[in-house]
């Protein structure tokens, strides 16, 4: 296995100029409510794009953040690339207009789209979306407003939610577990923690450290809930855990770890995390002050239960299957804006 590297400063600042315009725009907002929010977030996330155009405008060969950070396609983190080409080639057309045309595209963005560029600054919205580098922060910052509204009740980080337990299968957990560690993986590119080349050789140590990752992420979304939060809102609990393949036995395990887990904070999340990508992997300093008994233990547990999924042919080739399709993200260069 291949050192990891550390994580490019641009992921975060990408990140950050959409989450921070998101936040401080909506919490201004005075007609905001549960109805509306996900359009006018949508609509805010278009304002971020024009921006970013305009702070690029006439900048040869490069997108310029409003935070200032310059991106080329040198520099991009690999994971951007997507979204850093398709600003790109919206910024050919966007570097065209004039003053007066910016203004009145930065004024009708809920009116009716008109010019290539409107359509395009508004595809690109709704792909962002669906990004996965998106998909968490953007569910989170909606919470987060509805709250601060006074539009969604408060729940405390360990209060229990009863969700759905009827319905449960071996597919429902199977897809469940196929959307996370996808999303996982993503984050994990993100982050350094694992290479695009050890993805496209399936080093050794992704088969075990994929399903880890996906473990950990769903014991600690679920701390609000009863049992394991599974898609369509439906838990997994010891009393509906399906008899099939032997599940109750990969299960029960986790499940009985989960308290320990969620009483976990967020740099202890992280070194556990790092702790099940390698035996052999170094852990950085700053969280070497975190790596109590207690931290290794949970860490021990996920590496176990991990290596017992990997070994499962039905997991191993999602493995596969996930690696694949997080390749197809990494090279591609463009969103699609038709």
């Amino acid at each position: 296995m291949r050192q990891r590297q550390d994580g490019n400063p641009l992921i975060p600042a990408i990140k950050a100029v959409f989450y921070n315009d998101l936040v401080d725009v909506t919490l201004e907002e005075e007609n905001i409510s549960a109805e509306n929010i996900d359009q006018i977030m949508k609509t805010q996330i278009q304002s971020t794009i024009v921006n970013i155009l305009i702070k690029s405008k006439n900048v040869k060969d490069c997108i310029q953040l409003p935070t200032d950070e310059k991106i080329t396609l040198n520099n991009c983190p690999t994971i951007y690339i997507p979204l850093v080409n398709t600003l790109l080639t919206i910024k050919i057309n966007f570097d065209q207009l004039i003053n007066n045309e910016i203004e009145r595209i930065k004024n009708n963005l809920t009116g009716n789209i008109k010019s290539p560029v409107e359509q395009m600054i508004q595809k690109l919205a709704d792909q962002i979306i669906e990004m996965n580098q998106f998909k968490v922060m953007f569910p989170q910052v909606k919470q987060f407003i509805l709250e601060a509204k006074g539009l969604a009740d408060i729940t405390t980080p360990f209060e229990s939610i009863k969700l759905d337990e009827t319905g449960v299968t071996t597919k429902l957990i199977r897809d469940t577990f196929y959307n996370e560690m996808l999303n996982q993986t993503i984050e994990a590119v993100d982050k350094g923690w694992i290479t695009k080349q050890d993805l496209e050789e399936q080093e050794v140590y992704i088969f075990l450290a994929l399903p880890a990752l996906t473990l950990i992420e769903a014991v600690y979304q679920s701390k609000k809930y009863e049992g394991i939060r599974l898609l369509d809102n439906k838990t997994l609990t010891q009393n509906n855990c399906p008899t099939e393949e032997d599940f109750p036995e990969l299960f029960k395990p986790i499940l009985l770890k989960k308290a320990e887990m969620t009483a976990r904070n967020e740099n202890e999340l992280t070194l556990i995390k790092q702790m099940c990508l390698a035996k052999n992997a170094e852990i950085p300093k700053e969280l070497l002050a975190f790596k109590t008994k207690n931290v290794s233990e949970c860490a021990a547990t996920f590496n176990e239960i991990a290596s017992q999924i990997s070994r499962r042919r039905v997991f191993k080739e999602m493995v596969v299957t996930v690696t694949k399709t997080c390749l197809e993200n990494l090279n591609a260069t463009h969103l699609r804006l038709n």
